[in-house]
């Protein structure tokens, strides 16, 4: 149960990247802020990278279709059919990535391996030789 509960934070955080970025604010923030669990946070951050980056993309992109849009002829020209196939292969390119991060996300890929019981010892002396008590 605890897998199921925590795939479906995983598939939340990534669907809410792909919906919108208030609601990915809104689930990200409460990830953040409410969960002890690093997995989920940092989940959160490759989130927050991925919609950061696909949000710079859409800005430059709407930006030059309001400056295009201030001149005459603009919707019939060349500028145009290039700002509606790049936000195009934009939004597939997120759709992908952001599936891809999900399905990552959820079979576990790139996760630690417990060891020890859960507690993983570092290569140090007090690791290799026992404590020795007085």
């Amino acid at each position: 149960m605890e897998k199921l509960k925590k795939n479906l934070f995983h598939l939340a955080i990534w669907a809410s990247v792909l919906v919108s970025y208030l609601a990915f604010a809104v689930v990200g923030g409460f990830c953040m802020v409410k969960s002890d669990r690093e997995d989920l946070k940092n989940t959160c951050k490759k989130a927050l990278a991925i919609a950061l980056i696909f949000f710079v993309a859409e800005l430059f992109l709407t930006i030059f279709n309001e400056i295009g849009g201030m001149c005459n002829g603009y919707y019939g020209s060349g500028a145009f059919s290039f700002y509606t196939i790049a936000s195009g292969i934009l939004e597939i390119v997120k759709i992908v990535t952001v599936v891809v991060f999900a399905v990552l996300g959820i079979v576990g890929v790139g996760e630690k391996k417990e060891k020890n019981g859960g507690s993983e010892k570092e290569n140090t002396a007090e690791a290799k030789a026992p404590e020795a008590k007085n």
